[in-house]
């Protein structure tokens, strides 16, 4: 039989679109971008990019919820989505162009790894946090990368959907032939109820013959009973009819004649689909795994992945909270889970374990934990060794009622770049909210990796002619200084570190602060890194707020000057960054501020390998 027609298709969620997971993640950039670096601007530039974003974003919404009844405007709301992302697009490369920065080739390395990236994740969640630490060029660059990947995808939707219009019509077409769909359905019925009718008729004919011939009068009462039940329904007729053809005994017609009706009425009705009852989340230690900032779950580092254990470090104490309630966008009320739990890697594995790290102490209380799956969110972080000396731990807090409420965590403890190996290792913020529709890729239930960083960066710059190559000859530069424009700044050495732990409203990272040592510390770097001479590496606390960097070198007894501004000076744990300078007879100016990231690591053998983004 032919099934009717619908004429007003089904469309799938937009937010299913690849395109449209796209659109999301530059228009968050793009607010982030914005917002960072043009926010001082007077002109309408900001408005017209974020909102360049929106529509990008917002005309695959609009077109979708209009393609139930016109592909026509759904296809015109595509292409205005798609123009949209090119006037974006523009935006970008003019912001490049103007400030004398790089627009990376489409053959670069930087733009494969980024187009590896872009492919990998499609949640805004993990791109706004790699562009934290980046420059504007490379920020923008990236950016880049997503609007042209977001425009082929659209590109082929938008092909899609032009060739589905062809082959199927359009809603005038589907209403035409669902009306037809259904008359013709209609037709088939009737015609294959008056053959069936038909064909009943005979066989009754045939079974009267064939009762009158046996001579079972008895029968024939139930013949007659068979003619006047029409209403009972086709399939249950023929099904007493063959059992009357069958059976001779007129007590076994009753009963198997009603065991088949029994039958009948069961599989007449429509099955009713198993309704699955709600389960409750299953119940789930929680779970460690140590690993150092170049973890294969951090897509930003890209080293090898090595366990914290691996590195003679085979303890660090986690202190965990959980947050009871979210509301209006904050995370509300505190609670302590683990306070300075130690944890231990075991070489042998136990049923209370992941990954060999294994809770130590439980007879000071120190039991294995377990999600609370009802909690708002959770914070867990660390530092390494757990019997590290010269930690303290300050919390900041509040009482409402009888309960005290703690808001801040900070870790704070005398560092010095001259000395390394004496400092700790120390953790991220991991966090994760349990609300799934806010979060879908909550991380309850995980296991919790920690990712450790030595508290240090390490700077270095390097001199290269206008072509990229590497200076080998440095006999006609000297007199080098690489310092703070203002003379009160120093390069910090030494100096305290605090590491703040935000424990309740919209926070979800760390922060860092350095207070200088009064003494110490370098007013300026007089060496550069030069390759199989000197490689020379500067290792500083870290500093996110220092100002303008000023390189100063004499170039065949000429001094010259470049100036580096203060965004590109933020130098955070964990990181390295090197700064490159074009050099000519007659000039040195800044190239670019290329970021490199790797985990720290006091082995000299170990891989040195520069990763630029």
């Amino acid at each position: 039989m032919t099934v009717p027609q619908t004429f007003l298709p089904k469309k799938g969620n937009y937010r299913d679109l690849a395109c449209y997971k796209k659109a999301v993640v530059i228009y968050d950039l793009t607010f982030f971008f914005t917002s960072k670096y043009l926010s001082g601007h007077k002109d309408r530039t900001v408005d017209q990019m974020v909102q360049a974003a929106r529509s990008g974003k917002q005309n695959i919404v609009e077109g979708c919820a209009a393609a139930a009844t016109s592909r026509e405007t759904e296809l015109k709301l595509l292409n205005v989505a798609r123009a949209s992302m090119h006037e974006l697009l523009a935006d970008y490369e003019d912001f490049l162009r103007v400030r004398g920065f790089e627009q990376w080739p489409l053959d670069d390395e930087r733009t494969r790894k980024t187009q590896a990236y872009c492919n990998a994740h499609e949640a805004s969640a993990d791109f706004l946090e790699q562009v934290q630490s980046r420059t504007p060029q490379t920020t923008a660059n990236i950016i880049i990368t997503l609007i042209h990947q977001y425009d082929v995808l659209i590109r082929r939707y938008i092909e899609y959907l032009e060739k589905s219009f062809v082959e199927e019509g359009g809603i005038r077409e589907r209403m035409t032939a669902a009306r037809l769909g259904h008359r013709n359905a209609q037709k088939e019925e009737l015609t294959q109820l008056k053959a069936e009718n038909t064909s009943l008729k005979q066989r009754l004919a045939q079974l009267e013959e064939t009762i009158r011939k046996a001579g079972l009068m008895g029968l024939m009462g139930g013949m007659s009973l068979i003619r006047h039940i029409g209403h009972m329904g086709l399939m249950g007729l023929i099904g007493l009819i063959g059992l009357i053809g069958h059976i001779g005994l007129m007590g076994h017609i009753g009963s198997i004649g009603l065991i088949a009706l029994m039958g009948l009425s069961s599989c007449s009705q429509a099955e009713e689909a198993e309704v699955p009852v709600p389960g409750q989340e299953s119940v789930e230690a929680i779970t460690f795994s140590g690993m150092h900032s170049d973890a294969e779950e951090v897509q930003a580092v890209r080293s090898r992945a090595t366990s914290l254990h691996d590195h003679a470090t085979n303890s660090f104490r986690v202190y965990a909270y959980k947050n009871d309630g979210y509301e209006a966008g904050t995370y509300t009320s505190t609670q302590l889970v683990m306070d300075a739990y130690r944890v231990d890697w075991q070489t042998a594995r136990t049923t209370t374990n992941s990954d060999n790290w294994e809770y130590v102490d439980q007879a000071n209380g120190q039991y294995i934990k377990y999600w609370d799956w009802s909690a708002g969110a959770y914070r867990f972080f660390a530092y390494a060794p757990a019997d590290a000396t010269g930690i303290t731990t300050d919390i900041t807090s509040h009482t409402v009622g009888t309960r005290s409420i703690h808001d801040n965590v900070r870790f704070s403890f005398d560092a010095s770049a001259d000395a390394p190996d004496a400092l700790p290792y120390v953790s991220h913020l991991w966090f994760s909210t349990g609300n799934a529709t806010l979060y879908p890729t909550r991380l309850f239930g995980r296991t919790v990796k920690m990712e450790f960083v030595k508290p240090l960066a390490r700077v270095r710059f390097i001199f290269v002619y206008p072509e990229g190559d590497a200076i080998y000859d440095h006999s006609k530069l000297s007199e080098i200084s690489f310092a703070p424009v203002e003379p009160t700044d120093v390069i910090a050495l030494n100096g305290t570190l605090h590491i703040d732990y935000p424990l309740t409203g919209t926070g979800t990272t760390e922060t860092w602060t350095t207070t200088p040592a009064a003494t110490g510390n370098l007013a300026a770097l007089t060496e550069d890194w030069q390759e199989g001479v000197d490689e020379k590496w500067y290792d500083v606390l870290p500093n996110t707020s220092q100002g303008p960097f000023q390189l100063s070198v004499k170039v065949f007894n000429s001094t010259r000057t470049a100036a580096v501004p203060a965004q590109l000076m933020t130098w955070q744990a964990g990181f390295e960054y090197t700064y490159v300078f074009k050099i000519t007879e007659d000039d040195v100016y800044l190239q670019v501020v290329q970021t490199a990231v790797r985990n720290w690591t006091t082995v000299a053998t170990d891989p040195q390998e520069l990763y630029n983004w």
